[in-house]
């Protein structure tokens, strides 16, 4: 599964113990380059992300300024699935997965994450069929989240009860 905007294990882990030591309330969920001097650190919480613990995350990543652009935000919706450990926490949760190249005939595929090996993932397709895909072919892919919205009124329109 390598990536090209991977950063490198060394940066990961020093980014990871740098958040546990200063906001140990905070988990890194991700960090990976958007440029070629930009980190983007992906922050989550059991309550929440606010823009409060961004701040306390950039705060408490200051020294990386000096190398790097930093990002911090959110994993926001849809939550991406990046890293291994990912896609072990999302089991039994809907994904949906774009490929480098065809499998089976198909390029994107939308199931139920079923087991996961240290190499490849096994989804249940809505039809039944269960496919393994190699973490490798996966071009990219997130947790499916359906938002629950209430209609609202057209305009011009008034509510009719």
């Amino acid at each position: 599964m390598t990536d090209p905007t991977d950063i490198t294990p060394d940066l990961f882990a020093a980014i990871e113990q740098r958040l546990a030591t200063h906001a140990p309330e905070l988990e890194l969920y991700d960090a990976h380059l958007v440029g070629p001097a930009t980190v983007r650190v992906l922050i989550d919480h059991p309550g929440g992300i606010d823009h409060g613990h961004c701040t306390e995350a950039a705060r408490a990543l200051d020294d990386y300024a000096e190398r790097y652009r930093l990002e911090v935000s959110s994993i926001g919706l849809p939550r991406p699935l990046r890293r291994l450990e990912h896609y072990r926490r999302a089991r039994g949760e809907r994904a949906e997965l774009t490929l480098h190249a065809l499998l089976d005939g198909r390029r994107k595929l939308s199931g139920v994450i079923a087991e996961v090996t240290d190499d490849s993932i096994q989804l249940n397709l809505p039809d039944g069929e269960t496919v393994t895909v190699p973490l490798a072919a996966i071009r990219k892919a997130h947790l499916h989240h359906e938002l629950l919205i209430p209609a609202a009124p057209r305009p011009g329109r008034t509510n009719r009860s």
